[in-house]
């Protein structure tokens, strides 16, 4: 049994330098600049070079594989751009309720699955097997994602309260008798840096 397991975790090392090795080329082939797309209207030529510099982009590519590689092993997955936080601590965060979905599945897998297959096996080519069959397969088959819209279009909206309606109601009635020239006059006018901000805002 111990032989099996170590077996099986050594053939699992040539399997996660080929998930390595096949995200760092994708990431790399993939169009686009990871400076424009991290600092965006604020990519100068300036930014852009301390950017690469610091992330050691202008490096040969077998030297970030290397560095890539050894950061993932350390267990440093970098940083977020969208998040600007440490991709570690993001799924530290999210971890417990991974942990909660992962003990649903495995709660309805073992209530659900387990009895309706016993019955399968018990009633072979019977219109239960069948059925459990096409089931689980439609159940496999099926992406998370696809569900998880499912589940969110399905879920009511709340409805509003009467204070909420009246709220929202006397909202649209003041912004409609707005005048239109209050709106339009910071931004035609140029009147200065606070109007261009509030404009922009």
């Amino acid at each position: 049994m111990l032989r099996f397991i170590a077996r099986r975790l050594l053939y699992s090392i040539p399997v996660l330098f080929g998930i390595l090795l096949a995200t760092f080329v994708i990431a790399r082939v993939i169009p686009g600049d990871p400076c424009q797309a991290a600092l965006q209207e604020r990519a100068t030529a300036e930014a852009c070079a301390d950017f690469n510099e610091r992330f050691g982009f202008n490096k040969p590519l077998v030297s970030q594989f290397g560095d890539y590689v050894g950061d993932v092993l350390t267990g440093d997955l970098g940083d977020s751009i969208n998040e600007r936080r440490p991709v570690t601590d993001l799924l530290i965060e999210r971890l417990p309720v991974t942990l909660q979905l992962s003990f649903a599945a495995l709660v309805i897998a073992v209530v659900i699955g387990v009895p309706l297959g016993v019955l399968a096996g018990s009633r072979r080519n019977s219109k239960t097997d069948v059925t459990t069959i096409v089931g689980a397969n439609l159940g496999v088959s099926i992406p998370v994602f696809v569900l998880g819209l499912h589940r969110a279009s399905s879920r009511p909206a709340p409805f509003p309260s009467p204070s909420t309606r009246r709220g929202a109601s006397a909202r649209t009635a003041s912004s409609s008798s707005w005048p239109t020239s209050t709106w339009s006059t910071p931004c035609s006018s140029g009147a200065g840096t606070s109007s261009s901000t509030r404009c922009s805002t």
